[in-house]
């Protein structure tokens, strides 16, 4: 795993998947994802980077890269809480500080939806 800061001091996780089979057999949190079109959901746990801080990470540069989509469904705290053992307080964190930050869209019994970020850049 490799960790890098970036020159706006946000921390970034990179996680190296190995091809072998044997190598994901003993870590059997690389096993475990989401796929939103075509990104997926990674999770490093041990690291002085929080969950909450890569699921924010994540989901900031799938929006930058395209990977997700303005109007796509992201799935709900409890998918994603569930999927990877984590605390659905933890998830719901990161989507909030992500609605504050302008990057998704938090629809009350709809879901969670990546916001259009093109109007809000271009104003600022």
């Amino acid at each position: 795993m490799r960790t890098a800061r970036a020159s706006s001091g946000v921390k970034t996780v990179i996680v190296l998947r190995s091809s072998s089979p044997s190598r994901e057999k003993t870590m059997p949190n690389q096993k475990r994802s989401i796929k939103i079109g075509r990104m997926k959901f990674w999770f490093a746990r041990g690291t002085e980077i929080t969950l909450r801080e890569q699921l924010v990470t994540q989901t900031i540069l799938g929006i930058l890269c395209g990977d997700l989509v303005p109007g796509q469904r992201l799935p709900s705290t409890r998918e994603i809480a569930r999927s990877f053992r984590l605390h659905p307080n933890t998830v719901s964190a990161g989507y909030r500080q992500l609605e504050r930050e302008n990057w998704l869209e938090l629809r009350h019994g709809s879901g969670v939806y990546v916001r259009d970020t093109r109007s809000v850049l271009s104003i600022s």
